[in-house]
């Protein structure tokens, strides 16, 4: 897990036992008190025993109350709400497509267009997708999802490799520096990115400088 490379991949903070009964959740029906110490909780075991501090907070079970939004104002690791309340002052990304009915099954490309063309022209849209225990042609129909996507020239980001790109992509200044060189400055930026060609020059020399942290 700490391996993994951090443009590519993103732990979110999910909550510490995913607490779910019909009257009450982890971060619904939970003083104040509670909800912050279980979020302390889970942060304390990512960052010492992963060395990762998640940015992006997703309630469980998508269940929250109003005490929860004072809840993450708590803290400032918390960059992100993933389908969170609005006026939390953090980033909101909510706009949600389904991917999977709600017994888990993957949905066909046609029940997923059809939830897809209401929301075509948003910016970001968010899939969520639970794959443990899925079977194998769940597989096979995520990726002919996967791939339409990409055809109607859609881009997958992380959560936080999202947000960071708002805020930093007015402060990226790209020119030639000369008939075969291009500088891309990213001195102003606040976060690290990561560089992807979308068309790779005939002579391009590839180069890795390694993944700098967040």
């Amino acid at each position: 897990m700490k391996s993994l490379n951090k443009f590519q991949f993103e732990f979110y903070f999910n909550g510490w036992d995913y607490f779910v009964q019909e009257d009450q959740a982890e971060f619904e029906g939970k003083s104040l008190q509670e909800q912050v110490s279980r979020s302390q909780w889970s942060l304390q075991v990512m960052k010492e025993k992963l060395n990762i501090t998640p940015h992006t907070f997703a309630h469980s079970a998508n269940r929250y109350d109003s005490l929860t939004t004072l809840a993450v104002q708590q803290f400032p690791e918390f960059k992100i709400w993933l389908l969170g309340a609005p006026n939390s002052g953090l980033f909101m990304l909510n706009i949600a497509v389904p991917v999977e009915s709600p017994s888990g099954e993957v949905l066909s490309l046609e029940d997923f267009i059809s939830g897809y063309l209401f929301w075509q022209q948003a910016t970001a849209i968010v899939l969520e997708v639970h794959p443990r225990n899925r079977a194998s042609d769940d597989y096979d129909k995520f990726e002919t999802i996967y791939h339409y996507l990409i055809d109607n020239n859609r881009r997958f980001a992380t959560p936080f490799g999202y947000f960071a790109w708002i805020q930093d992509k007015d402060a990226i200044e790209v020119y030639w520096s000369s008939q075969n060189a291009v500088i891309i400055d990213c001195t102003k930026c606040m976060y690290a990115h990561d560089l992807v060609f979308a068309v790779k020059p005939e002579k391009f020399i590839d180069l890795d400088f390694g993944i700098p942290d967040f």
